[in-house]
């Protein structure tokens, strides 16, 4: 028996259209991602295990996050390899932070005007 393709319909509740809440996901599935390796490198630089880490990461806003890790990598002895790296990482998530800062509001708006 052949089925026909019935219409694919977008629920009324959810505002906006498709493919903008689509890519919002997918933004938000990668920002997980991200804020999920900077946990990771939060540990490393601090010497916290992850008991440790969960109980105050969280509880913190990025740039206390940041800071910690700034003031952390004088005082650790990872090597100057991987302070380069650790550096060059908080470096990239401290301008994605100021990027998505100056860019949730427009997005919002767009995406609840149409």
């Amino acid at each position: 028996m052949v089925q026909t393709r019935r219409e694919d319909r977008w629920p009324l509740y959810l505002p906006g259209p498709r493919d903008d809440i689509l890519a919002l996901g997918v933004v938000s599935l990668g920002y997980g991602q991200l804020e999920n390796m900077f946990r990771s490198v939060f540990s490393l630089v601090t010497s916290m295990n992850e008991h440790q880490v969960a109980a105050i990461f969280e509880r913190m806003p990025n740039n206390h996050r940041l800071s910690a890790i700034t003031q952390m990598m004088s005082k650790t002895i990872l090597p100057d390899k991987i302070k380069d790296r650790v550096s060059h990482f908080c470096n990239g998530f401290h301008i994605w932070g100021k990027q998505a800062r100056s860019n949730a509001f427009p997005l919002r708006r767009r995406v609840y005007q149409r």
